[in-house]
């Protein structure tokens, strides 16, 4: 993702007087290959250790490898991704799509958590609950960008993202393509690399 979008992401945040700790940031890319969203969250990992041991119940050591079932286990139920419902005619609620884990990186300041969400019936209209440490910081703020590459009207395609902002009043957003936005091309797209200098 590029430096430009996390930057802007979190300036906008800070400029709404949110601590820089209460702030995690999802990058969710539709993959029409898979069918599936797959999405890196990025958590400080003093928050990711705090979240998963209150959920485990248990001291957990994010170094070690037996900690991804921990981690797994806490993630399916702080980012929840639920399709719309097939029949709205029943008093049932639909099902949240299943979390597939596919691991973590846990550095000194930053943590990224790594994991897809298969949407067989498409990304449109789901409904994302990311209500990651919002039970434990009410200042919490998360943000998910959701990129997707979609035909352009010139015939190729071209990538367009959309921003959510989840807290303790709205934990849940519906997806929308409407929401999407295409990337600007910045001055330097299609010019000349600059000459080395001799």
């Amino acid at each position: 993702m590029p430096a430009r979008l996390i930057l802007a992401a979190c300036c906008s945040l800070l400029a709404g007087a949110v601590h820089p700790q209460h702030v995690t940031l999802a990058e969710a890319e539709w993959n029409p290959q898979s069918q599936s969203l797959e999405v890196a969250l990025r958590i400080t990992p003093a928050q990711l250790e705090e979240v998963v041991e209150r959920h485990a119940g248990r001291s957990v050591d994010l170094d070690a490898e037996a900690s991804d079932a921990a981690v797994a286990a806490w993630l399916r139920t702080a980012f929840v991704v639920t399709p719309p419902d097939p029949d709205p005619t029943d008093d049932e609620a639909p099902a949240p799509a299943p979390l597939k884990y596919v691991g973590k990186e846990v550095g000194i300041s930053v943590g990224w958590v790594y994991f897809e969400v298969p949407l067989p019936g498409g990304w449109e209209g789901v409904t994302v609950s990311d209500r990651v440490r919002l039970n434990v910081e009410p200042a919490q703020h998360n943000t998910l960008v959701l990129s997707v590459t979609r035909p352009s009207p010139d015939g190729t395609s071209r990538k367009e993202r959309a921003s959510y902002t989840f807290d303790r009043r709205t934990p849940a957003h519906m997806l929308w393509a409407a929401d999407l936005e295409p990337l600007k091309k910045s001055a330097t797209d299609g010019a000349a690399p600059p000459a080395s200098p001799r």
